[in-house]
Protein backbone atom coordinates (compact mmCIF):
# COMPACT_ATOMS: atom_id res chain seq x y z
CA UNK A 1 0.00 0.00 0.00
CA UNK A 2 1.11 3.63 -1.02
CA UNK A 3 0.59 6.89 0.52
CA UNK A 4 0.56 9.76 -1.34
CA UNK A 5 0.92 13.65 0.08
CA UNK A 6 -0.11 15.58 -2.91
CA UNK A 7 -0.41 15.53 -7.37
CA UNK A 8 3.05 15.94 -7.52
CA UNK A 9 4.39 12.97 -5.88
CA UNK A 10 6.46 10.66 -7.92
CA UNK A 11 7.20 8.48 -5.02
CA UNK A 12 4.90 6.73 -2.11
CA UNK A 13 5.68 5.30 1.63
CA UNK A 14 4.87 1.87 2.45
CA UNK A 15 1.44 1.85 5.28
CA UNK A 16 -0.96 -0.87 6.33
CA UNK A 17 -3.75 0.64 7.48
CA UNK A 18 -7.39 -0.95 8.84
CA UNK A 19 -10.95 0.81 8.85
CA UNK A 20 -13.80 0.20 10.62
CA UNK A 21 -16.77 2.17 12.36
CA UNK A 22 -17.22 6.22 12.52
CA UNK A 23 -20.12 7.57 10.28
CA UNK A 24 -22.48 10.21 10.45
CA UNK A 25 -25.82 9.43 12.13
CA UNK A 26 -29.03 8.39 10.18
CA UNK A 27 -32.21 6.80 10.59
CA UNK A 28 -31.34 4.44 8.31
CA UNK A 29 -27.67 3.47 9.76
CA UNK A 30 -25.77 1.68 12.43
CA UNK A 31 -23.44 4.55 12.90
CA UNK A 32 -22.54 6.22 15.83
CA UNK A 33 -22.40 10.49 15.23
CA UNK A 34 -19.19 12.24 14.35
CA UNK A 35 -18.37 15.93 15.69
CA UNK A 36 -17.60 18.34 13.19
CA UNK A 37 -18.05 21.35 11.66
CA UNK A 38 -19.25 21.59 7.66
CA UNK A 39 -18.67 24.20 5.34
CA UNK A 40 -21.82 26.05 4.49
CA UNK A 41 -23.39 27.09 0.69
CA UNK A 42 -27.13 26.79 1.17
CA UNK A 43 -29.99 25.97 3.00
CA UNK A 44 -31.97 23.76 0.88
CA UNK A 45 -30.77 20.01 0.98
CA UNK A 46 -30.21 17.96 -2.73
CA UNK A 47 -31.91 14.08 -2.46
CA UNK A 48 -28.70 12.38 -2.05
CA UNK A 49 -27.07 10.94 -4.93
CA UNK A 50 -25.74 7.96 -6.10
CA UNK A 51 -22.28 7.57 -4.58
CA UNK A 52 -21.29 7.23 -8.60
CA UNK A 53 -23.50 10.07 -9.80
CA UNK A 54 -20.21 12.17 -10.16
CA UNK A 55 -18.43 10.47 -13.40
CA UNK A 56 -14.79 10.40 -11.49
CA UNK A 57 -15.66 7.97 -9.09
CA UNK A 58 -15.98 4.42 -10.02
CA UNK A 59 -16.96 1.31 -8.27
CA UNK A 60 -19.01 -1.61 -8.14
CA UNK A 61 -22.12 -0.63 -6.92
CA UNK A 62 -23.17 2.51 -4.43
CA UNK A 63 -22.95 2.09 -0.51
CA UNK A 64 -26.04 2.98 1.11
CA UNK A 65 -24.34 5.99 2.79
CA UNK A 66 -25.91 8.75 5.00
CA UNK A 67 -27.35 11.50 3.69
CA UNK A 68 -25.50 13.83 6.16
CA UNK A 69 -26.56 16.99 7.62
CA UNK A 70 -28.47 19.96 5.14
CA UNK A 71 -26.98 22.95 3.85
CA UNK A 72 -23.37 21.94 4.31
CA UNK A 73 -20.32 19.88 2.80
CA UNK A 74 -19.96 17.69 6.17
CA UNK A 75 -18.49 14.14 6.96
CA UNK A 76 -20.37 11.49 6.63
CA UNK A 77 -18.23 8.36 7.46
CA UNK A 78 -15.36 7.27 8.74
CA UNK A 79 -12.78 5.14 10.13
CA UNK A 80 -12.88 4.48 13.56
CA UNK A 81 -9.53 4.45 16.09
CA UNK A 82 -10.56 1.02 18.21
CA UNK A 83 -9.27 -0.93 14.26
CA UNK A 84 -7.32 2.04 12.56
CA UNK A 85 -4.91 1.28 15.40
CA UNK A 86 -3.29 -1.91 15.65
CA UNK A 87 -0.60 -3.24 18.44
CA UNK A 88 1.90 -3.56 15.48
CA UNK A 89 1.20 -1.00 13.15
CA UNK A 90 2.30 1.72 11.60
CA UNK A 91 3.22 5.04 14.48
CA UNK A 92 1.01 7.43 12.40
CA UNK A 93 -2.51 7.37 11.80
CA UNK A 94 -4.95 7.51 8.51
CA UNK A 95 -8.69 8.18 8.87
CA UNK A 96 -10.32 7.51 5.95
CA UNK A 97 -13.59 9.92 5.18
CA UNK A 98 -16.45 10.41 3.21
CA UNK A 99 -17.84 13.85 2.30
CA UNK A 100 -21.19 15.17 1.27
CA UNK A 101 -22.35 18.44 -0.58
CA UNK A 102 -25.23 18.86 0.72
CA UNK A 103 -25.65 22.70 -0.51
CA UNK A 104 -27.19 24.19 -3.61
CA UNK A 105 -24.23 24.84 -5.61
CA UNK A 106 -20.98 22.55 -7.00
CA UNK A 107 -18.00 22.64 -4.63
CA UNK A 108 -14.15 22.35 -5.34
CA UNK A 109 -10.91 22.41 -3.24
CA UNK A 110 -12.25 19.91 -0.58
CA UNK A 111 -10.18 19.76 2.41
CA UNK A 112 -10.17 18.99 5.70
CA UNK A 113 -8.65 19.57 9.47
CA UNK A 114 -9.19 16.91 12.19
CA UNK A 115 -8.90 17.50 16.08
CA UNK A 116 -8.45 14.23 18.48
CA UNK A 117 -9.56 15.14 21.95
CA UNK A 118 -9.36 12.37 24.93
CA UNK A 119 -11.64 12.85 28.19
CA UNK A 120 -11.57 16.23 26.60
CA UNK A 121 -7.84 16.83 26.33
CA UNK A 122 -6.31 17.76 22.76
CA UNK A 123 -4.22 15.02 21.61
CA UNK A 124 -3.97 15.66 18.20
CA UNK A 125 -4.32 17.21 14.90
CA UNK A 126 -4.90 16.16 11.70
CA UNK A 127 -4.86 17.16 8.12
CA UNK A 128 -6.42 15.92 4.43
CA UNK A 129 -2.66 17.10 3.22
CA UNK A 130 -4.54 17.59 -0.13
CA UNK A 131 -8.25 18.02 -1.91
CA UNK A 132 -10.17 15.17 -1.75
CA UNK A 133 -11.38 13.23 -4.66
CA UNK A 134 -12.99 13.88 -7.07
CA UNK A 135 -11.96 18.14 -7.20
CA UNK A 136 -15.42 19.57 -8.16
CA UNK A 137 -18.15 18.07 -6.19
CA UNK A 138 -21.98 19.17 -7.22
CA UNK A 139 -25.11 18.55 -4.96
CA UNK A 140 -25.63 15.51 -3.28
CA UNK A 141 -22.61 14.35 -4.30
CA UNK A 142 -19.90 12.45 -2.47
CA UNK A 143 -15.59 13.01 -2.46
CA UNK A 144 -13.32 10.53 -0.74
CA UNK A 145 -10.14 11.14 0.62
CA UNK A 146 -8.65 11.32 4.54
CA UNK A 147 -6.92 12.84 7.34
CA UNK A 148 -3.81 11.91 8.13
CA UNK A 149 -2.14 11.95 12.03
CA UNK A 150 1.65 12.15 12.42
CA UNK A 151 1.27 10.64 15.77
CA UNK A 152 -1.15 7.85 17.22
CA UNK A 153 -3.61 9.59 19.77
CA UNK A 154 -5.24 7.05 22.47
CA UNK A 155 -7.63 4.79 20.91
CA UNK A 156 -10.50 6.22 23.02
CA UNK A 157 -10.33 9.83 21.74
CA UNK A 158 -13.05 11.88 19.82
CA UNK A 159 -11.90 12.87 16.30
CA UNK A 160 -13.38 15.83 15.33
CA UNK A 161 -13.70 16.93 11.67
CA UNK A 162 -13.68 20.72 9.70
CA UNK A 163 -14.34 21.52 5.63
CA UNK A 164 -13.12 23.68 4.17
CA UNK A 165 -13.75 24.42 0.13
CA UNK A 166 -12.44 26.58 -2.77
CA UNK A 167 -8.82 25.42 -1.83
CA UNK A 168 -6.44 25.59 -5.29
CA UNK A 169 -6.71 22.79 -7.49
CA UNK A 170 -3.77 24.62 -9.70
CA UNK A 171 -2.26 22.30 -11.79
CA UNK A 172 -4.80 18.98 -10.81
CA UNK A 173 -6.88 17.56 -13.23
CA UNK A 174 -9.84 14.54 -12.87
CA UNK A 175 -8.65 11.43 -14.67
CA UNK A 176 -11.47 8.46 -15.01
CA UNK A 177 -10.96 5.57 -13.57
CA UNK A 178 -12.67 3.55 -16.66
CA UNK A 179 -13.23 0.00 -14.67
CA UNK A 180 -12.02 -1.87 -11.11
CA UNK A 181 -12.35 -5.37 -10.04
CA UNK A 182 -10.93 -6.81 -6.14
CA UNK A 183 -8.41 -9.94 -6.59
CA UNK A 184 -7.47 -12.18 -2.83
CA UNK A 185 -4.28 -12.60 -2.36
CA UNK A 186 -3.05 -14.83 0.32
CA UNK A 187 -2.87 -14.70 4.14
CA UNK A 188 -6.44 -12.93 3.41
CA UNK A 189 -5.08 -9.66 2.09
CA UNK A 190 -7.29 -8.01 -0.99
CA UNK A 191 -5.79 -6.13 -4.11
CA UNK A 192 -7.55 -3.68 -5.63
CA UNK A 193 -7.00 -3.57 -9.10
CA UNK A 194 -7.99 -0.83 -12.20
CA UNK A 195 -7.76 1.04 -15.20
CA UNK A 196 -7.05 4.99 -15.10
CA UNK A 197 -7.50 7.08 -18.64
CA UNK A 198 -6.83 10.46 -19.08
CA UNK A 199 -9.04 11.88 -21.15
CA UNK A 200 -7.79 15.10 -20.97
CA UNK A 201 -5.82 17.19 -23.79
CA UNK A 202 -3.24 17.82 -21.17
CA UNK A 203 -0.14 15.53 -20.12
CA UNK A 204 0.01 14.25 -16.98
CA UNK A 205 3.53 14.49 -15.76
CA UNK A 206 3.60 11.82 -13.63
CA UNK A 207 2.20 8.60 -12.34
CA UNK A 208 -1.93 9.15 -11.79
CA UNK A 209 -2.83 9.14 -7.90
CA UNK A 210 -5.31 6.78 -6.71
CA UNK A 211 -7.72 6.46 -3.88
CA UNK A 212 -10.37 3.90 -3.06
CA UNK A 213 -12.66 3.39 -0.07
CA UNK A 214 -13.97 -0.74 0.58
CA UNK A 215 -16.70 -0.70 2.44
CA UNK A 216 -19.06 -3.60 3.86
CA UNK A 217 -22.92 -4.43 3.32
CA UNK A 218 -23.88 -1.64 5.92
CA UNK A 219 -21.59 1.44 4.28
CA UNK A 220 -19.24 0.80 6.80
CA UNK A 221 -16.07 2.03 5.69
CA UNK A 222 -13.37 -1.43 5.82
CA UNK A 223 -10.45 -0.71 4.21
CA UNK A 224 -8.46 1.78 1.97
CA UNK A 225 -6.20 1.83 -1.17
CA UNK A 226 -3.57 4.63 -2.38
CA UNK A 227 -1.57 4.16 -4.92
CA UNK A 228 -0.13 5.72 -8.02
CA UNK A 229 -1.15 4.06 -11.81
CA UNK A 230 1.71 2.32 -13.58
CA UNK A 231 4.34 4.23 -15.63
CA UNK A 232 5.66 7.50 -15.25
CA UNK A 233 3.39 9.79 -17.12
CA UNK A 234 -0.36 9.68 -18.95
CA UNK A 235 -0.21 11.41 -21.73
CA UNK A 236 -3.32 12.75 -23.89
CA UNK A 237 -5.84 9.36 -24.69
CA UNK A 238 -3.67 6.88 -22.42
CA UNK A 239 -4.74 4.37 -20.42
CA UNK A 240 -2.61 2.85 -17.21
CA UNK A 241 -3.39 0.20 -15.03
CA UNK A 242 -3.12 0.73 -11.04
CA UNK A 243 -3.01 -2.37 -8.90
CA UNK A 244 -2.30 -2.71 -4.67
CA UNK A 245 -3.07 -3.77 -1.23
CA UNK A 246 -6.66 -2.62 0.27
CA UNK A 247 -4.87 -1.89 4.14
CA UNK A 248 -5.97 -4.13 6.50
CA UNK A 249 -6.42 -8.32 6.51
CA UNK A 250 -9.28 -10.30 5.97
CA UNK A 251 -11.45 -7.01 4.95
CA UNK A 252 -14.70 -7.13 3.79
CA UNK A 253 -15.48 -5.43 0.31
CA UNK A 254 -18.95 -5.46 -0.66
CA UNK A 255 -18.37 -2.59 -2.48
CA UNK A 256 -16.20 -0.06 -3.09
CA UNK A 257 -15.64 3.27 -4.54
CA UNK A 258 -12.63 4.98 -6.51
CA UNK A 259 -11.17 8.17 -7.93
CA UNK A 260 -8.24 9.13 -9.53
CA UNK A 261 -6.52 12.48 -10.71
CA UNK A 262 -3.09 14.08 -11.76
CA UNK A 263 -0.70 16.77 -12.19
CA UNK A 264 0.38 18.38 -15.37
CA UNK A 265 2.50 20.99 -13.59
Amino acid sequence: MRRFFGMTATSALALTLALSLGAAASATTKHPPIHRKGASGGSAAPIPADARANPFIQGNQSPPLPAGPSGKVDVIASGSLAQLIQPEGPSSLVIPVVVRNNTTKAQSGIQLTAVARNSGELVGTGTSESNLMPLVVKPGQIAIGYVYFESLPPTTSVISYSVTTGNSTLGQVELTVTDSNTSPEAGGFLNLIGQVRNQTKSKIASPGSVFGICFDSTGQPTGTLQTYTDGNSLPPGTVEPFSDQVSGDNTPCVSWLVASNGSTL
